[in-house]
């Protein structure tokens, strides 16, 4: 609490008391004496003035508004004149869906209000939202305070995701009258269950009675006779083969949004399958991050929390070294990567003989979002290094491994189905 303005009226109180000992100074004095009684007043209302606030989620998708509750309280028995309360989240990673959220009201002694407000997230991530200000201040503005309240809040906005309408997983030769712990076929005499239509199923698997009932087409779902487990690499860094990392790293920013996406969508399909997977995550920490036998909504907290580096401390190629020997020979392992050259090709060569179908995919620039159309393009926008990767790789696909750049025009789900041309 501001209290020079009070001292310095005090100092010309006592001095104007002296010098002009009249009615008029009596009532200054008088004045002056009240103005003390109002500090200490509003001084006991700052102590005890109590600031909460909740929401109604703490796990949320990218765009979804999040209902927040704020309460303010005055514990002390004397009034405050004007109370200024400012959440200050924005600053913290949300946006608030009309305006910034500012209380500016007078407060009883013992009383409360509540304001409720929205706020959303626009890009993925863990937030810890802290701080609002409370300032308070008396009568002319001579007593005057300003405090922070911690009022934390913990929210984890999950990554963006697009509906998968298909994975190229590998397909093996089953031996006849056996069952195995492999999904690679489905067996049409055992129903699983129905989802929902996709442009790619055929009209012979619509549940038609379903279909009637939701007013949307659904098709049947059925169980597997084999099954393959999915190998999912998610690199996130800088490639250390990169020259230009100055231009490279804001290059990156935007191509780690875009791969948490993917793995985000890839993910999804998986657990939607009841297709087992494992995620091996290259991000900023000292070694890979490998998640395993999660449940959707802790897998999309893992991801939204997810982040690279442009000085990784291992690499892609470290992280395929370290995991060849968990592969099985009906695995599938799929890579995201933003920057790989010639040089991974002997390893990418060892890995399939371990396995059954291999997938990379080069993708610096992202990838067409759904809703939007192509565009006109007449230039080269992938680098010499990479697209001699894509020429050299380009023998290998008989081998049932696949280098694929993504371009920015296409979409992700066109990019997958471009893999059964194979």
């Amino acid at each position: 609490m501001k209290w020079k303005p009070l001292i310095s009226l005090t100092s010309i109180c006592i001095l104007l008391s002296i010098l002009f000992p009249t009615n008029i100074t009596f009532v200054f004095i008088i004045f002056v004496a009240l103005l003390w009684l109002l500090y200490f007043a509003t001084l006991d209302a700052f102590k005890k003035i109590r600031v909460s606030r909740t929401i109604d989620t703490s796990y949320v998708f990218i765009g979804e508004h999040i209902g927040v509750h704020l309460k303010v309280k005055n514990n002390s028995r004397f009034p405050i004149f004007l109370l200024n309360v400012e959440d200050k989240a924005n600053t913290e990673g949300a946006l608030f869906v009309n305006e910034n959220m500012k209380i500016r009201t007078s407060l009883k002694g013992k009383e409360e209000i509540e304001v409720d407000y929205k706020i959303e997230f626009r890009k993925r991530g863990i937030y810890d939202l802290k701080n609002i200000i409370v300032a308070l201040s008396g009568p002319f503005d001579i007593i005057k305070g300003t405090k922070i309240v911690n009022a934390p809040l913990h929210v984890v906005v999950y990554p963006e995701r697009i509906p998968i309408f298909k994975l190229p997983l590998s397909v093996r030769e089953l031996l006849p009258t056996l069952r195995t712990d492999y999904r690679l076929l489905e067996d049409l005499n055992h129903v699983d269950g129905i989802r929902e239509y996709s442009p790619y199923d055929s009209a012979r698997r619509i549940h038609w009675k379903a279909s009637a009932h939701c007013g949307t087409l659904l098709v049947k779902k059925y169980e597997y006779t084999a099954t393959t487990k999915v190998h999912l690499f998610l690199d996130l860094n800088l490639s250390k083969e990169i020259y230009a990392k100055k231009v490279w790293s804001h290059i990156r920013e935007g191509y780690e949004e875009y791969a948490i996406m993917a793995g985000a969508s890839i993910v999804e399909y998986l657990l939607n399958n009841k297709i087992p997977m494992k995620l091996y995550i290259i991000g900023n920490k000292k070694t890979i991050d490998i998640v395993e036998g999660m449940n959707f909504a802790a897998l999309m907290e893992r991801l939204a929390g997810t982040h690279g580096t442009n000085s990784p401390r291992y690499s892609v190629e470290s992280a395929l070294e370290s995991s060849i020997y968990s592969f099985t020979f009906s695995s599938t392992v799929i890579l995201f990567s933003m920057y790989l050259t010639k040089s991974i090709l002997p390893l990418l060569v060892r890995i399939k003989t371990r396995i059954s179908r291999l997938i990379v995919f080069v993708m610096p620039f992202g990838f067409r979002m759904p809703q939007y159309n192509r565009y006109k393009r007449n230039y080269d926008v992938f680098p010499p290094d990479i697209r001699r990767l894509e020429e050299a790789a380009a023998m290998l696909r008989g081998e049932n491994i696949m280098v694929d750049l993504i371009d920015p025009q296409d979409s992700l789900n066109e990019v997958l189905q471009s893999e059964y041309k194979v």
